[in-house]
Protein backbone atom coordinates (compact mmCIF):
# COMPACT_ATOMS: atom_id res chain seq x y z
CA UNK A 1 0.00 0.00 0.00
CA UNK A 2 2.34 2.60 1.00
CA UNK A 3 5.16 3.91 -1.82
CA UNK A 4 3.01 2.15 -4.14
CA UNK A 5 -0.51 2.78 -4.02
CA UNK A 6 0.05 5.60 -1.43
CA UNK A 7 2.21 8.35 -1.72
CA UNK A 8 4.18 7.84 1.99
CA UNK A 9 7.35 9.76 1.76
CA UNK A 10 4.76 12.84 0.43
CA UNK A 11 3.05 12.72 3.25
CA UNK A 12 5.70 12.29 5.23
CA UNK A 13 7.14 15.66 3.80
CA UNK A 14 4.53 17.29 4.81
CA UNK A 15 5.32 16.86 8.34
CA UNK A 16 8.42 17.99 7.69
CA UNK A 17 10.32 18.49 5.08
CA UNK A 18 13.14 16.51 6.65
CA UNK A 19 11.07 13.32 7.69
CA UNK A 20 12.63 10.84 5.32
CA UNK A 21 16.12 12.04 7.11
CA UNK A 22 14.38 10.91 10.27
CA UNK A 23 13.05 7.74 9.26
CA UNK A 24 16.35 7.00 8.64
CA UNK A 25 18.75 8.84 11.30
CA UNK A 26 16.62 8.55 14.15
CA UNK A 27 13.52 6.18 14.22
CA UNK A 28 12.01 7.06 18.00
CA UNK A 29 11.74 10.92 16.54
CA UNK A 30 10.50 9.86 12.91
CA UNK A 31 7.77 7.64 14.84
CA UNK A 32 7.08 10.38 16.92
CA UNK A 33 6.37 12.81 14.73
CA UNK A 34 3.85 10.82 12.64
CA UNK A 35 2.18 9.80 15.89
CA UNK A 36 1.86 13.30 16.27
CA UNK A 37 -0.18 13.56 13.38
CA UNK A 38 -2.53 10.86 14.45
CA UNK A 39 -5.00 8.81 12.19
CA UNK A 40 -5.49 11.45 9.68
CA UNK A 41 -1.87 10.99 8.56
CA UNK A 42 -2.87 7.45 7.11
CA UNK A 43 -6.38 8.37 6.06
CA UNK A 44 -5.48 11.26 4.69
CA UNK A 45 -2.29 10.08 2.56
CA UNK A 46 -2.41 10.94 -0.97
CA UNK A 47 -2.35 8.33 -3.94
CA UNK A 48 0.84 7.53 -5.36
CA UNK A 49 1.16 8.82 -9.07
CA UNK A 50 0.11 6.09 -10.99
CA UNK A 51 -1.37 4.07 -7.95
CA UNK A 52 -5.01 4.61 -9.16
CA UNK A 53 -4.27 2.88 -12.80
CA UNK A 54 -2.46 0.14 -11.39
CA UNK A 55 -5.46 -0.98 -9.14
CA UNK A 56 -7.75 -0.36 -11.73
CA UNK A 57 -5.89 -2.15 -13.98
CA UNK A 58 -5.45 -5.61 -12.05
CA UNK A 59 -9.18 -4.94 -11.18
CA UNK A 60 -10.11 -4.67 -14.61
CA UNK A 61 -7.85 -7.51 -16.07
CA UNK A 62 -9.65 -9.61 -14.25
CA UNK A 63 -7.66 -9.94 -10.75
CA UNK A 64 -8.85 -9.24 -7.24
CA UNK A 65 -6.21 -7.54 -5.57
CA UNK A 66 -5.70 -7.89 -1.91
CA UNK A 67 -4.21 -5.10 -0.31
CA UNK A 68 -1.30 -6.16 1.73
CA UNK A 69 0.26 -3.23 4.31
CA UNK A 70 2.59 -3.02 6.84
CA UNK A 71 1.81 -1.69 10.24
CA UNK A 72 4.55 0.17 12.35
CA UNK A 73 6.18 -2.00 15.13
CA UNK A 74 3.97 -2.93 18.14
CA UNK A 75 6.68 -1.51 20.27
CA UNK A 76 4.92 2.35 19.02
CA UNK A 77 1.37 1.79 20.54
CA UNK A 78 0.23 5.18 19.01
CA UNK A 79 1.95 4.61 16.16
CA UNK A 80 0.66 1.25 15.08
CA UNK A 81 -3.30 2.05 16.21
CA UNK A 82 -3.23 5.67 14.19
CA UNK A 83 -1.51 3.16 11.26
CA UNK A 84 -4.66 0.54 11.71
CA UNK A 85 -7.37 3.09 11.91
CA UNK A 86 -6.28 5.19 9.08
CA UNK A 87 -4.98 3.10 6.52
CA UNK A 88 -8.92 1.14 7.37
CA UNK A 89 -10.61 4.57 6.44
CA UNK A 90 -8.38 4.86 3.23
CA UNK A 91 -9.04 1.77 2.03
CA UNK A 92 -12.63 1.93 2.61
CA UNK A 93 -13.07 5.70 1.01
CA UNK A 94 -10.73 5.01 -1.79
CA UNK A 95 -11.33 1.20 -2.36
CA UNK A 96 -14.43 0.58 -1.04
CA UNK A 97 -15.72 -1.72 1.91
CA UNK A 98 -15.23 -5.09 0.20
CA UNK A 99 -11.23 -3.79 -0.91
CA UNK A 100 -11.32 -2.33 3.03
CA UNK A 101 -12.17 -5.85 4.81
CA UNK A 102 -10.25 -8.00 2.15
CA UNK A 103 -7.14 -6.02 3.11
CA UNK A 104 -3.81 -7.98 4.96
CA UNK A 105 -2.70 -5.27 7.78
CA UNK A 106 0.42 -6.95 9.17
CA UNK A 107 3.74 -6.23 10.92
CA UNK A 108 6.63 -6.10 8.04
CA UNK A 109 8.02 -9.55 9.25
CA UNK A 110 4.71 -11.34 8.92
CA UNK A 111 4.74 -9.91 5.08
CA UNK A 112 6.48 -12.49 3.25
CA UNK A 113 4.10 -15.43 4.85
CA UNK A 114 0.88 -13.81 3.93
CA UNK A 115 -0.19 -15.32 7.16
CA UNK A 116 -0.90 -11.65 8.74
CA UNK A 117 -3.93 -11.03 10.13
CA UNK A 118 -7.21 -9.42 8.86
CA UNK A 119 -8.70 -5.85 10.23
CA UNK A 120 -12.03 -4.86 10.32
Amino acid sequence: MDGVLTDFTGACEKIGEHMMFWYSADKEHFWKCVSAAGPRFWAEMPWMTGGKELHSFLKNSGFSPTILSALPNPDRRAALAYARKGKITWLRRELGTPCEEEAILCFRPEKHSNQGFQES
